[in-house]
């Protein structure tokens, strides 16, 4: 992380800096000097003559650790690294505060996934915890830089490095091509965790045994003593005291409103739990309202059908939808939600984006449904990505399949009716 962190400050714009420059200065030319002398030595030349002076490597280290000193003792560099991060995370990649808790959705859901054949029903929670000054998030998915799967080795697809992925801007493994593994996990751009340096300086995480604190932006810090136990007394009060997760604790900056962050994700997570792949109840504890409640999605096939899916839509804020019958059509790319009720289908509210990767996007049409693939997004999620073939691709396959599944339903409609 700390040799990445190089060419991220440089990408911040931070490499020439007072504070920064000594280190940056060190290890570039250091690194220009080890890519000559392994030139030197491919064409069979003397690297260095006289042992005087250090080796690269021997700068390199240095530069690490002043790097490394910096980081984590000196709170204006800290500040500094932070700012930069939220100013390309605010303006650059267009990420909000209410982006946050569906992110780490998307990232909990991709972790349950995850786990493939190990999974068991009490694994698909997503806890979200509320106080004044200070938010929890907390989930049962494979654990943070778990690789072994049963006997799957998941090193293969970076599972190794989850948490130089979490740190390091846009260092992620997982794919942006069409393939088995992308059509299973959401996220791709590797910065779903970066969107909580918008509100917070110091989150501390703790997954399995792995507990650490991010210090400015970058640096895993390890915890231990008080914070360490506090962590892992909230993991088990979620999911009781023999089983792991992984938790995260987000203390809210000053002049930060914890509704102005969670507001969305409340009025929107029963849909979020219809169209995600492996987690499917949400529990949210507001300590602010003294109160828990607990959602769930539940869906059955339409007399067997296995493309047409019904379920009664949970209860959680109050909108139109409260309680309706979810109509949900299902094919190998994506889905399709509509709402009925005793008489016809009805359009869903004109306030519910149309277009879903799992969480929302940017896309309110007003069609009266919602459609949910793994489609190309920009890079801040909001809206599809432009000129995507893939996309392209995506809706011309899903409208074949589930025009079949209209087929279906119209002609279980006409002579099923009683069943």
């Amino acid at each position: 992380i700390l040799e990445s962190a190089f060419f991220y400050l440089k990408i911040l714009g931070l490499h020439t800096h007072e504070k920064l420059k000594e280190p940056m200065s060190l290890w570039e030319g250091a690194r220009h000097k080890k890519a000559e002398e392994d030139h030197r030595r491919e064409k069979g030349r003397i690297t260095r003559q006289g042992g005087q002076n250090l080796s690269p490597e021997r700068i390199m280290k240095e530069a690490l650790e002043k790097l490394k000193s910096l980081i984590k003792e000196d709170e204006d560099v800290q500040a500094l690294i932070l700012s930069a991060v939220y100013n390309k995370m605010k303006n650059q990649y267009q990420y909000r505060y209410e982006s946050i808790p569906f992110e780490l959705f998307q990232n909990a859901d991709d972790a349950v996934v995850e786990l493939r054949n190990n999974l068991n029903e009490d694994m698909k929670t997503f806890v979200v915890s509320c106080t004044e000054k200070e938010l929890t998030f907390a989930h049962r998915g494979r654990l943070i830089n778990q690789f072994w799967i049963g006997s799957f080795d998941g090193r293969t697809l970076g599972y190794d490095r989850d948490l130089e992925k979490m740190l390091v801007l846009s260092s992620s493994d997982k794919p942006l091509e069409n393939t088995s593994h992308n059509n299973t996990v959401t996220g791709k751009f590797g910065l779903g965790f970066k969107s909580v340096f918008l509100v917070t300086s110091i989150p501390k995480i703790l997954s399995g045994q792995l507990g650490f604190k991010v210090l400015g932006g970058i640096f895993p810090e390890k915890i231990v003593g008080d914070e360490f136990i506090k962590l892992k007394n909230n993991l088990q009060t979620f999911f009781g005291s023999e089983k792991s997760g992984t938790i995260f604790e987000i203390p809210l900056n000053n002049g930060i409103d914890p509704n102005n962050i969670i507001s969305e994700f409340l009025q929107f997570s029963s849909i979020c739990l219809i169209f995600s792949k492996g987690i499917k109840s949400c529990e949210f504890h507001s300590h602010i309202e003294n109160r828990i409640e607990h959602i769930a999605w539940e869906e059955k096939p339409l007399l067997n059908s296995n493309k047409i899916f019904v379920g009664i839509i949970p209860k959680l804020s109050e909108n139109e939808l409260r309680g309706s019958t979810a109509l949900v059509i299902k094919c190998e790319h994506g889905s399709v939600l509509m709402a009925f009720d005793a008489r016809s289908l009805k359009p869903l509210p004109k306030t519910i984006p149309t277009i879903w990767v799992t969480a929302p996007t940017r896309h309110i049409l007003g069609l009266g449904f919602a459609v949910n693939a793994a489609f190309d997004l920009d890079i801040g999620r909001a809206q599809l990505a432009r000129d995507s073939k893939r996309n392209q691709d995506i809706v011309i396959e899903m409208g074949q399949h589930i025009g079949q599944a209209l087929c279906e339903l119209a002609d279980i409609s006409e002579h099923k009716w009683i069943e």
